[in-house]
Parts: C-alpha cells; structure tokens; sequence
C-alpha cells in the first residue's frame, strides 16, 4: 500500500496512484479498480500477478517491490519482435491455445505460478514503467 509517482514518457506528464488494500485509484481521474471478479491479485516468490478481466480475455502484468519500495510494472512482450516471432518463442516454454471470437484470433496461456517466475527470469515479461514510492 502506498502513494506511488507516475510518469508517461512520452510528454512527462506526472500523476499519483495510490495502492489500497482492496484495489487501486490514480488520482487525477478518481478511477481505479477494486480487487473482485475482474481485478485479481496474486503473490508468489516476491511478485504480484495481476490479472485483470478484458472480457474475453484475461491479462496479466506483473508488479516487483524494490528494496527502496518503488514498484516496477511488467508485461509479456518483447520489444521490436514481430508477434509472430514472440509467439513461437513462448510456445517452446508453455503451452498456447487459441480461440477465434468475432474474427479475431486470441491467445491464451495457463501458466503455474513457477512457470510464470521461470518466464519472469528468462525475458518473456519486460519492464514497462518504474513507479517511484513517494514518502
């Protein structure tokens, strides 16, 4: 829990999200999310799954508390690969279905929590943004 800084880089703006027991809120717009039935989180050796519901998909990001309490924000990609390449990559790690719905080909992985720690330490989730703790 805590007030954290946020920074867009691509124009500097700055805001605050504030990390509450029970969900979230980024301040200058009052909205957030409250953990439930579409905002679950998880922890497992030192990380935070969140897993957020985008009917019909699922999405996971991952969050790491440093030691000096800034957060830093992971997601599943790599940067500059085409899909295509980034998909047959993960799919010598894991497993992948896929499900087409409304012409569009979705993905999906059901990872165990090790695996999902083996495909932190190997690349597969990249750093995105770094929030600074604020006192």
């Amino acid at each position: 829990m805590g007030s954290y800084l946020l920074t867009d880089e691509k124009d500097g703006a700055t805001d605050t999200l504030i990390v509450k027991s029970k969900g979230y809120l980024v301040a200058s717009d009052k909205k957030g999310g409250d953990l439930g039935d579409s905002l679950v989180l998880k922890k497992f050796k030192g990380y935070y799954f969140v897993n957020i519901n985008e009917n019909p998909e699922w999405i996971v990001r991952v969050i790491k508390q440093e030691t000096n309490g800034d957060l830093v924000y992971m997601t599943m990609d790599e940067e500059g690969v085409p899909f295509k390449d980034f998909l047959d990559k993960v799919s010598k790690e894991i497993k992948i279905d896929s499900v087409e719905i409304n012409g569009e080909k979705l993905y999906q992985i059901d990872p165990s929590p090790k695996q999902l720690v083996r495909l932190i330490e190997k690349g597969y989730f990249r750093k995105t943004l770094e929030m600074k703790k604020l006192k």
